[in-house]
């Protein structure tokens, strides 16, 4: 059905001896800490759940994500003025 990654993948400290690739719940929290606030206090309070039950209510979201938010066919593109902001 899809062909495209099962969980979201996070490499932290690319290229670094303490490299790790961060996947699910770890994974989406590390993305809300660099965010603006309210964010990172999300990820705070998230990181109080023992990972077995924030990987299960992930595995639940992802199974129901594109019920709720919808799927589209390609990615949107930058804004000329947001280019730099992307790699």
């Amino acid at each position: 059905m899809d062909d495209g990654p099962g969980s979201v993948l996070i490499v932290q400290d690319f290229g670094l001896a303490s490299e790790r690739v961060l996947e699910r719940s770890a994974a989406v929290m590390a993305a809300l800490r660099v965010l603006p606030q309210p964010w990172p206090a999300v990820a705070a309070l998230a990181a109080l759940v023992p990972q077995p039950l924030r990987d299960a209510a992930y595995r639940l979201i992802a199974r129901w994500r594109y019920r709720v938010w919808g799927r589209v066919e390609s990615c949107q593109l930058p804004a000329p003025g947001e280019g730099s902001r992307f790699l």
